[in-house]
């Protein structure tokens, strides 16, 4: 991060749905730190289904700051 606490250098990693309880649904993934200092972590969940043609346009998605 940079010292206004923007990420530099970001990368995408995906993530596994391990279980589901209702509407609920619980993703892992893995994060290797490989420097010291202050790390900064973005999540995006992009909804997935073969019949949406854009996925940022699903009704589902929200956007948050």
């Amino acid at each position: 991060m940079n010292p206004e606490g923007s990420i530099l250098q970001g990368r995408p990693i995906d993530m596994v749905r391990t279980s589901t309880s209702g509407e609920e649904h619980l993703y892992q993934g893995e994060v290797e730190c490989t420097e010291s200092g202050s790390c900064g972590f973005s999540l995006r969940v992009i909804p997935h289904h073969e019949e949406v043609i854009v996925p940022y346009e699903h009704p589902w998605v929200r956007w948050d700051e």
